[in-house]
């Protein structure tokens, strides 16, 4: 061992008599040289595996120069990344202080950079070298959206560092070349296209879901709102009185608004409104009368209502008083693979448990919240692209080839009759 790693500093040596491994290294921000033990999580000594010592000094290394704690700029890549995650925690906030995801997803991007160049001086960044960490991107199958995505984060950690005063703008001058991948291009991988779910596929979860996540599935079918707009959703953020709409030939109606307090295009002075036609009224009814601060679906009310049932799942951890979109997008798989159980009962005594399972694979396909907006899009789409366009708080209408401004009575209108 006692050689430094190509994109981390400093070495990793044996020491003491059981020959365990050490990390001599200057971290970033720091200016004294220390000695770091190798420990695996749970252990209380440094390992003695040398494949594992460099794997813990990795990890180390990168939650060095992407982690909270204080740095000062020392000339180097992963010190400029360092720098720059602190701007960006301070920067991407909603307005309660929590992180907004930009924060997770500079993370993911920069631990690329900080991997594979952290230990140069930043003044060296050059397109080749942004090239060269594009393709470690590539080569972790990265899809080419994800990949686009996390170069031009790090070519705004570089702007970042110029208009701080930290880099020439020169440095920044040479990555704006870089042009994002095309599809195809050097055996990037592809994303699958976003589409509907089928009507069967949506009630296969509803009928396995607990109550509270089966009304959040139908209401989400419903308003095509974004899977973040629906589990942040409080009764204060519900206009009840709302608008009444003209639907011909039936009699008027009135469609609620909810305006979210966070959504994806409030930082850029847009405000969003979600309209709820009857049938959401009736479902998201219930879930109103309680504080109008707390949000409408808790999953900590999911586990009091299933009881013993679901408490394997909650042991680990205790539910909490909202989901996320992450614990949403869970708790829609469970019902999914719930679902899939019961028809391998149903269809094991005929065909033995191997071709059922296969069979319940196919007829009960997985399928992510987000999806679901989708299917409302469709939809709307066939009556009038800018009615899906307002539906949606797209501010161009660039999923549906045109651009056009957001017409909130078609929207009101729509949603007063279907959803």
């Amino acid at each position: 061992m006692g050689k430094a790693h190509s994109a981390r500093p400093g070495t990793v040596h044996r020491r003491g008599p059981n020959d365990r491994f050490y990390w001599r290294v200057t971290l970033p921000g720091e200016t004294r040289r220390k000695e770091i033990p190798l420990r695996p999580a749970g252990h209380q000594h440094a390992t003695t595996d040398a494949k594992i010592a460099e794997q813990i000094a990795d990890a180390l290394w990168r939650d060095a120069a992407l982690g909270d704690a204080p740095a000062h700029f020392t000339g180097s890549v992963a010190s400029l990344t360092s720098l720059y995650m602190q701007w960006a925690r301070d920067r991407y906030r909603h307005a309660n202080g929590a992180p907004t995801s930009q924060v997770s997803l500079c993370r993911s991007a920069l631990a690329y950079l900080v991997r594979g160049i952290g230990t140069l001086p930043a003044e060296d960044m050059n397109a080749s070298l942004l090239e060269g960490v594009r393709r470690s991107m590539v080569d972790a199958d990265l899809a080419r959206r994800t990949v686009n995505t996390y170069t031009k984060v790090i070519k705004h950690a570089f702007k970042w560092g110029a208009q701080q005063g930290l880099l020439s703008p020169h440095v920044y001058g040479g990555l704006i070349i870089v042009d994002g991948m095309r599809a195809g291009e050097a055996g990037v991988r592809e994303t699958p296209p976003v589409t509907t779910v089928a009507r069967e596929h949506v009630q296969a979860a509803i009928d396995h879901a607990p109550s509270i996540l089966a009304d959040m599935i139908r209401l989400h079918a419903l308003t095509g709102m974004r899977p973040g707009e629906l589990v942040t959703m409080r009764p204060a953020d519900v206009d009840r009185v709302g608008v009444e709409v003209r639907v011909s030939p039936e009699p008027d109606a009135r469609v609620w608004l909810y305006r979210p307090r966070h959504h994806k295009t409030k930082h850029r002075g847009k405000e969003r409104t979600i309209v709820l036609g009857p049938q959401a009224q009736a479902i998201l009814a219930p879930y109103l009368l309680r504080d109008p601060e707390t949000p409408c679906f808790s999953p900590a009310e999911v586990v009091r209502e299933r009881g013993t049932r679901v408490r394997r799942y909650a042991s680990a951890r205790a539910p909490g008083d909202a989901y996320t979109t992450q614990t949403y997008a869970r708790a829609v798989r469970w019902a999914l693979l719930a679902a899939r159980r019961a028809l391998v009962s149903r269809l094991a005594e005929g065909m033995g448990i191997g071709l059922a399972r296969e069979r319940a694979k196919v007829a009960i396909p997985l399928w992510a919240p987000n999806r679901l907006r989708h299917n409302v899009a469709t939809a709307a789409a066939r009556t009038s692209l800018d009615v899906s366009s307002a539906l949606l708080g797209h501010t161009s209408l660039n999923t549906t080839l045109i651009y056009a401004e957001r017409d909130m009575h078609k929207a009101a209108a729509w949603a007063a009759k279907h959803g």
